[in-house]
C-alpha cells in the first residue's frame, strides 16, 4: 500500500462536517403499545411515534384507522362499555388541537378516521366505534396507553415531537 493509498483510507475514516447525521432509534414495546424515539444527532430534535395497530397517538388524542372508504362522520364510540358518545362532539376540542377535521376528498371527508382526546381515554382498556348507525361496531384495545405515554415522556418526547404513524392521512 502507498503512502497515498493510507492518507486516503485515513482521511475517510474521520467524519465528514458537512455529512447530516441522520434519525437514530428503534421501536419499544411498552403495555402493547409500539414507541419509536428518533432523536436526529445533528439537531437534536426527536420524532416520536406511538401506536397499536389501527390507533395512533398524535396531538394529544388517538387516531383510529378504519378502511379510508368508510365515512365515519357519523360515527358513535363508547369507552368500556360506557354511554355512546358521538364523535362529532369532540370536533371544537380537535380542531383547537389543530386536527384538520376532514379530508379534501368530497365523496368521504372523514377518511375513515375517528379521533378522540386522550384525556378521555387515560384509564381506558377498549374503544367501540360504530362508524354509522347499523354498522358493526369495531373493538380497538387501548389498555396500557398510560404506561406508554409515560415511556414516551422518559424518551424525551414532548407533545409537539409525535407524529403520525398509519400514512399520511391526518
Amino acid at each position: 500500500m502507498t503512502p497515498t493509498h493510507v492518507a486516503l483510507i485515513a482521511l475517510l475514516s474521520f467524519p465528514v462536517p458537512w455529512k447530516h447525521a441522520g434519525p437514530t432509534g428503534a421501536p419499544d414495546r411498552v403495555d402493547g403499545w409500539t414507541l419509536r424515539v428518533q432523536a436526529d444527532r445533528f439537531t437534536g430534535a426527536h420524532t416520536c411515534r406511538l401506536w397499536r395497530g389501527g390507533i395512533d397517538y398524535q396531538r394529544q388524542a388517538l387516531v383510529f384507522h378504519l378502511p379510508a372508504s368508510i365515512d365515519t362522520a357519523g360515527a358513535v364510540y363508547r369507552i368500556d362499555g360506557g354511554p355512546a358518545v358521538p364523535a362529532a362532539s369532540d370536533e371544537p376540542e380537535l380542531a383547537a388541537l389543530g386536527f384538520a377535521l376532514h379530508d379534501d376528498d368530497l365523496d368521504n371527508p372523514s377518511g375513515g378516521l375517528v379521533r378522540i382526546p386522550s384525556h378521555r381515554l387515560t384509564a381506558a382498556e377498549a374503544v367501540k366505534i360504530e362508524a354509522a348507525p347499523g354498522r358493526r361496531p369495531v373493538k380497538f384495545r387501548i389498555s396500557g396507553l398510560t404506561a406508554a405515554l409515560a415511556a414516551a415522556r422518559q424518551a424525551g418526547c414532548a407533545e409537539a415531537d409525535f407524529k403520525p404513524v398509519h400514512g399520511a392521512r391526518r
